[in-house]
């Protein structure tokens, strides 16, 4: 009986330890990110270092941003969900391309009151705003060629 106890409380320890390194390992990670935030959800952390997420906007940036009455590109996106995933590379196709004084992403999993906030329905959404109002949005998949003809009036 002694020695089941003493083996129970190795375990317990070895698996405290693990969660403290993996802990640590992630805030790590998450030192020095766009989010502004000290702790990231995993999934966040594993889109870093992706370059399809290089744009990465906060709730006040984008609100000043569109404050600005320029014009301002909004996605809104959740790591976990699929069509993100499929579109984000098609978005990027045609953001690289293009020249627009204000384009961030947003994601939902960090800042989920984008969701309330801008009257998401679903995502990945696609929103347009000029002068300080919405003018346009796009929800769901999309590839680069109806993602650039829904941009084209906004864009040049």
């Amino acid at each position: 009986m002694k020695k089941l106890v003493i083996s129970g409380v190795v375990i317990i320890a070895l698996f405290a330890v693990i969660a403290f390194l993996s802990n640590q390992s992630a805030e790590k990670k998450s030192e020095g990110n766009p989010y502004g935030k000290e702790k990231l959800h995993a999934e966040t952390i594993a889109l870093l270092n992706d370059e399809n997420y290089q744009h990465i906007t906060t709730p006040e940036k984008l609100q000043k941003d569109i404050e600005t009455g320029e014009t301002t590109i909004a996605y809104f996106f959740h790591p976990t969900c699929q069509y993100c995933q499929q579109m984000t590379p098609e978005l990027m196709k045609v953001m690289n391309d293009v020249n627009v004084p204000h384009f961030g992403q947003l994601n939902l999993m960090e800042f989920e009151e984008g969701k309330n906030q801008y009257a998401l329905e679903g995502w990945p959404t696609l929103m347009v705003f000029e002068d300080g109002q919405e003018v346009d949005r796009i929800a769901g998949y999309h590839d680069a060629s109806q993602i650039e003809n829904f941009l084209i009036p906004y864009i040049q």
